[in-house]
């Protein structure tokens, strides 16, 4: 393999495994469901369009997840971070407290969503995928994502104010 192909390949497993983080992996499983998901990809390399292979790992992973989470291997954990306010800027300790606040309130949210509405979510907002990137990864067509996102964020707006009475 040549350093190009390594190193956007690494580019892309860190992505993964950031993801995976994202939706409630723990470190030491989102590690070695990459390193997992890399020996796949280096022993199908042949059998998967160069064009394909973000969406391939990123389904290979998760699917490696969820069938960790079905045999209760792992149990889920919210580890998304929601940066509210500029990272830069001192805070003080009220602004602080309120930041968690809101984020515990944001995770509270998106655990109460269903896993796909969830997913959906993270893939756009956190990751910035398009919706083409969307569609690839969960083998559907555009139109499928935009009207699930659109969905997703009317469902976490509901279940967020009807958390705040």
């Amino acid at each position: 393999m040549d350093g190009k192909f390594q190193i956007h390949l690494n580019s892309q497993l860190k992505n993964v495994f950031n993801y995976l983080i994202k939706i409630g992996a723990t470190r030491e499983d989102a590690e070695d469901i990459v390193q997992e998901t890399a020996i796949k990809y280096v022993e199908n390399i042949e059998s998967v369009s160069p064009e394909k292979v973000k969406s391939w790992l990123f389904r290979v992973s998760i699917n490696r997840f969820y069938d960790l989470l079905r045999k209760d291997v792992v149990k889920r954990k919210a580890l998304l971070e929601v940066h509210l306010l500029d990272e830069h800027r001192i805070e003080l300790p009220d602004e602080y407290l309120i930041r968690q606040e809101m984020s515990k309130e944001v995770m509270g949210t998106l655990d109460n969503m269903s896993q796909r509405y969830r997913d959906f979510l993270i893939l756009k907002y956190v990751f910035n995928l398009r919706y083409k990137d969307i569609a690839s990864l969960y083998e559907v067509n555009e139109g499928t994502v935009k009207t699930t996102i659109f969905r997703a964020k009317e469902n976490f707006i509901k279940l967020y104010e009807g958390g705040k009475k």
